[in-house]
């Protein structure tokens, strides 16, 4: 086994190299985290600034008045243990008067092409209607329900 040599001088020498790097190390790392910082803070800016967009938005939305549906009760004039109706909620009668129309053709079981040719159901099923106000302001959203007989 050969007894190691010692050279001051190098070994000096190599300390200051390993300082220049370990120092070189250091501020590349500085400067990464500084550019992931300046990164990470620009990104929380702007998704704050969305943020108050949205809210702007919702707050917006929320103060736009709502129209104010109508509660109606629409007839076809069919009877059987009760008159056969539909409920819609509808800004006017006309639109109740549309949307009691599909439901009473859905009801049927009749498409728009076959209509009249199933069932035996004549056109004024859903054609010959007759709507009746219930309730005003009843809602905020338009909708009709299940055809009743």
């Amino acid at each position: 086994m050969r007894k190691p040599t010692y050279d001051p001088k190098g070994f000096v020498s190599r300390l200051q190299s390993l300082a220049k790097y370990s120092v070189l190390f250091a501020e590349h790392q500085n400067e990464a985290f500084e550019t992931s910082m300046k990164n990470s803070t620009k990104r929380l800016v702007e998704a704050y600034q969305e943020q108050n967009e949205y809210i702007e938005y919702l707050e917006k939305k929320l103060e736009t008045p709502k129209q104010q549906y109508h509660l109606y009760e629409v007839t076809n004039g069919y009877q059987g243990y009760v008159p056969v109706s539909v409920e819609v909620m509808a800004e006017n009668e006309e639109r109740a008067l549309k949307l009691a129309s599909i439901a009473f053709i859905i009801h049927s079981g009749k498409r728009v092409r076959e209509l009249g040719k199933q069932f035996g159901y004549d056109p004024d099923f859903w054609l010959d209607l007759k709507a009746r106000l219930i309730t005003e302001n009843a809602g905020t959203h338009e909708c009709t329900f299940e055809v009743k007989h």
